[in-house]
C-alpha cells in the first residue's frame, strides 16, 4: 500500500515539489493552473472578458450577447508554450471558448463551452528507498496528470430600456483527467530483471455552475458592466480505480467587473478587475500553498481608426496581473502578462457582428516562490453570424 500514498497525495494536490523538474510546477499543489475561457479581443485588452463595448458570446459576460439578433457562433483556438525555471519546455493547444446563441422575440438564447482548469502538469523526483534490511536503492517517481476541467452553460439574455442588459447561466462542469504514477528502480541497485511500477488513476469532472450580468451603457461614450459566477462542489470520480474514492472540492463565487471609455471617436480605454477567494479549496486540499482572497487587474487601449482592404481594423494593447489560487512552499503566485491584438471586421450589419476574425498575443510569466516560467500565449477567435 505505501506505492498507492504519493500517488493518493497527487490526486488531493498535497504532494510538495521540491527538488523536482515539472510542467508547471505552480500547478501541481492544486488542482491546476487557471483557464480562463476568454476570446482573443479579451486577451488583447488585458481584461477578464466583461464590459467591453458591442454585443459577442462570453462566457464570462452573460449580458454581453443580448442585443445578438442573429443566430450567432463563435470559436477560440488558443495554442500555448512555457518555459520552466529548470530549462525545460511545455505547451499545449486548447479551445477555451465556444459558444451558440439564437434570438426570439427579444430573448437570446446562448450555449457556452469554456475552459476552467488546466490539468496538464508533470513532476519527476529521484528519492533514496529503504528496502527494510539496510539495502538503499534509488528510484525515479514520475507523476503525470493530462486533461481539464471545463463548463457547459446554457444562457439566456435580453435588453431593457435600451441601455440595460441582463444574462443568466446555469450549467455544470465536465471533463476528465489522467493521473500517472510510474517508479523506476535503478538496475545497477536491482538488476535488469525488475519492471517499472506503474499505477494510473481516470477522473471524471462534475458539479453544478450558474451565473448572471449586467450592463448598463448611460452614453454611447460609456459602458460599465459586472457579472457573478456562482459554482457548487467540484466533484472528481474515479472511473478506473475501487482504491480512491470521490473526492469533492469547494470552489470560490468569482466576481468580475469591467468598463470601457471612449477616449475619442477613434480610440477607447478599457479597465477591468476580478475577485475570488479561495480559502476554502485550500481547506479541502489540505494545502498550505492555497493563498485565499485572489485579484486580477488588467486594462488595455483600443484604436479602431486604422483599416485593411477598405474593411475596420482595430488594433489592441494591454497589461494584466493574476494572482493565482495555488503557489509554491507556502508561497503566492501571480501572473502577469503584456498583450498585442488585432481585428479584422469582415461583414457586420448595423450593430450586428456577421463575420469577424480577432487575434490576441500575450507575452507574460508566473513566479511563485523559487519557482517562475515565461511563456507565450496566442487566441484566435472567429466570430460568424446568419443575417
Amino acid at each position: 500500500m505505501g506505492l498507492y500514498l504519493p500517488l493518493a497525495a497527487i490526486l488531493v494536490g498535497g504532494f510538495a515539489p521540491a527538488h523536482a523538474a515539472a510542467q508547471s510546477l505552480l500547478a501541481a499543489e492544486g488542482l491546476g493552473i487557471l483557464s480562463e475561457p476568454l476570446d482573443a479581443r479579451s486577451r488583447s485588452l488585458g481584461s477578464g472578458g466583461v464590459g467591453l463595448p458591442g454585443w459577442y458570446l462570453s462566457d464570462a459576460d452573460p449580458a454581453a450577447s443580448a442585443g445578438l439578433s442573429v443566430p450567432s457562433a463563435t470559436a477560440t483556438f488558443q495554442p500555448a508554450s512555457a518555459t520552466l525555471s529548470g530549462g525545460e519546455s511545455a505547451g499545449h493547444t486548447r479551445f477555451p471558448a465556444v459558444a451558440v446563441s439564437y434570438g426570439y422575440l427579444g430573448n437570446v438564447f446562448s450555449v457556452y463551452f469554456g475552459s476552467f482548469l488546466d490539468q496538464e502538469w508533470e513532476i519527476l523526483t529521484v528519492r533514496t528507498l529503504d528496502l527494510g534490511s539496510g539495502e538503499e536503492v534509488q528510484a525515479e517517481d514520475r507523476f503525470r496528470s493530462t486533461g481539464s476541467v471545463g463548463r457547459v452553460r446554457f444562457g439566456w439574455s435580453r435588453t431593457f430600456l435600451e441601455s440595460v442588459s441582463v444574462g443568466l447561466t446555469v450549467g455544470r462542469h465536465l471533463g476528465t483527467a489522467e493521473r500517472r504514477f510510474t517508479r523506476l528502480l535503478d538496475r545497477e541497485d536491482v538488476g535488469a530483471g525488475v519492471e517499472p511500477f506503474g499505477r494510473v488513476v481516470r477522473l471524471r469532472a462534475s458539479g453544478a455552475v450558474a451565473g448572471g450580468g449586467i450592463a448598463w451603457d448611460p452614453s454611447p461614450l460609456l459602458r460599465v458592466a459586472g457579472s457573478v459566477s456562482w459554482s457548487g462542489d467540484l466533484v472528481l470520480t474515479p472511473t478506473s480505480d475501487s482504491l480512491l474514492g470521490e473526492r469533492k472540492y469547494s470552489l470560490p463565487m468569482e466576481l468580475k467587473a469591467g468598463a470601457t471609455f471612449a477616449l475619442t471617436p477613434e480610440l477607447a480605454m478599457h479597465l477591468g478587475t476580478t475577485y475570488a477567494d479561495w480559502t476554502e479549496t485550500g481547506e479541502d486540499l489540505e494545502s498550505e500553498a492555497t493563498v485565499g482572497g485572489t485579484w486580477s487587474y488588467g486594462g488595455g487601449l483600443e484604436w479602431g481608426g486604422s483599416t485593411l482592404l477598405g474593411r475596420p481594423f482595430p488594433i489592441r494593447i494591454g497589461v494584466r496581473q493574476v494572482d493565482l489560487p495555488f503557489g509554491v512552499d507556502g508561497e503566492s503566485a501571480t501572473e502577469r502578462t503584456i498583450s498585442l491584438g488585432a481585428g479584422a471586421h469582415l461583414v457586420d450589419f448595423e450593430a450586428q457582428p456577421l463575420a469577424r476574425m480577432e487575434l490576441g498575443i500575450d507575452r507574460g510569466s508566473r513566479e511563485g516562490g523559487s519557482l517562475s516560467e515565461d511563456f507565450w500565449r496566442v487566441a484566435f477567435t472567429v466570430r460568424v453570424a446568419s443575417g
